[in-house]
């Protein structure tokens, strides 16, 4: 509902508004209140920071921007066992305004407070024809259990279809909007590059990550069949998303890739009439899955299909924790290729090469150094490292994927503060 999600078909979106009780609802808009509060303390360095985004997505010189995400964090310092509200649907508000109020009272990084509590605009799928399964365990452990087992069943997959439920989407924002538009906006979510623009992920679901790295070897023809399926099924509800006009402008105060924030000039695109078009957006698309096999198989399973995908918007974003190392020349050749990621594992002397500042640098540090004792100079020499490396490059930070912070949540503003004075004295700080 508040990051950026995508259900895989077959899954379907969180249930509707429940019962409210009194106590809960004005817990709530409390909790509404006080980030209002802080959003407007916060306010006056909006103008600076958006100028800023601007200027680094735009390749110009700035200072690197740092982001800091808690993500699976977020569980030990807003646990779940904490929560007040009953109702599934209350309980994810509860919890995005506990994480926003922490955000802004514990850690201030570049991103733009913005007090708009966002609805989720509800979309329905027809799923691929065959849905993913798991197999469970008496301990409750599972696995995955793909649904194409044979070259032949991908006689059974479908193309698949998105349906926006405006009455459902109503439902909501009118609950949400009764609990709270008197104290905060409320305004319709839209996911704007619905479907998501990855074939990789669909891949990985439908036949299982171990035994695709077979098949590339043993039925290789069988694996761009089935990528040739899934690519013409996104293309074609591409299409269908931009001339039923159901696309919204990503260009501001959004979330780009797997990192960096949208603001941009450069977007929408020239011939903009005011009805969204791919080629208004940025586009994201991975293939971490495909990160350990050859840089032309790469290509050919992988890249060869993103690439006419991609090629449709305006300004693209590449990449998540795949290792790029030996990937950098095929990953060039994407159409309008703006920022590319350069994950934990990534040989940043490599990356610095290869993306100088003809491409936004955005680095993934690695979250490990928040497990364990938190090691304030092991740190600030490990950034230092990376910022000598890439002097002269477009650098953002981005701390993701941080799975756990072992019940220290101070350690995401110790980060934060580490990671400024490693800027400062490397001389490309403020």
């Amino acid at each position: 509902m508040f990051d950026k999600e995508w259900y895989f078909p077959g899954e379907s979106a969180d249930d509707g508004p429940g019962v409210l009780r009194p106590s809960e609802r004005q817990y709530l808009r409390e909790l509404a209140r006080r980030w209002k509060d802080l959003c407007q303390q916060s306010s006056g360095g909006n103008a600076e920071k958006i100028e800023l985004w601007k200027r680094h997505n735009a390749l110009r010189p700035t200072r690197p921007l740092l982001l800091v995400f808690p993500e699976g964090g977020w569980t030990e310092i807003v646990p779940e066992d904490s929560l007040i509200s009953g109702d599934p649907f209350w309980r994810r508000y509860e919890c995005y305004l506990r994480r926003e109020v922490f955000r802004l009272e514990h850690f201030q990084d570049d991103t733009v407070p913005e007090c708009v509590l966002k609805v989720r605009r509800v979309v329905r799928n027809s799923g691929w024809g065959m849905s993913p399964r798991r197999s469970y365990a008496a301990s409750g452990m599972w696995k995955a259990d793909p649904p194409l087992k044979r070259p032949e069943d991908i006689e059974a997959l479908r193309p698949i279809e998105y349906q926006i439920d405006h009455a459902e989407t109503d439902r909501r924002l009118t609950a949400v909007g009764e609990a709270f538009a008197d104290r905060i906006p409320v305004a319709e979510w839209v996911n704007y590059a619905d479907p998501y623009p990855g074939i990789i992920p669909f891949i990985i679901r439908l036949r299982g990550q171990e035994q695709l790295l077979f098949d590339m070897i043993e039925r290789p023809d069988w694996v761009h069949r089935l990528s040739a399926f899934l690519q013409r099924a996104i293309l074609t509800q591409m299409d269908r998303f931009e001339q039923g006009g159901k696309l919204a402008a990503n260009n501001g105060n959004h979330y780009v890739g797997t990192g960096g924030i949208g603001y941009t000039d450069e977007l929408p695109s020239a011939g903009y009439d005011g009805r969204m078009r791919y080629r208004d957006l940025w586009g994201h698309a991975q293939s971490q899955d495909y990160t350990c096999v050859s840089p032309a198989m790469y290509k050919e399973f992988a890249l060869d299909y993103l690439r006419p995908i991609l090629a449709r918007f305006g300004l693209t974003c590449y990449g998540c924790c795949e290792v790029l190392d030996d990937k950098f020349d095929a990953v060039k050749e994407i159409a309008n290729l703006r920022r590319v990621s350069v994950g934990p594992l990534t040989n940043v002397e490599r990356a610095a090469e290869a993306l100088g500042r003809r491409y936004v640098f955005s680095w993934k540090p690695n979250p490990a150094h928040l497990i364990g004792s938190f090691n304030e100079e092991r740190v600030e020499a490990y950034i230092r490292h990376t910022l000598e490396v890439t002097r002269g490059c477009c650098m953002e930070m981005i701390l993701k994927d941080t799975h756990s912070c072992e019940g220290h949540p101070e350690r995401f503003a110790q980060w934060l503060n580490v990671a400024r004075r490693a800027c400062a004295r490397a001389g490309v700080g403020d």
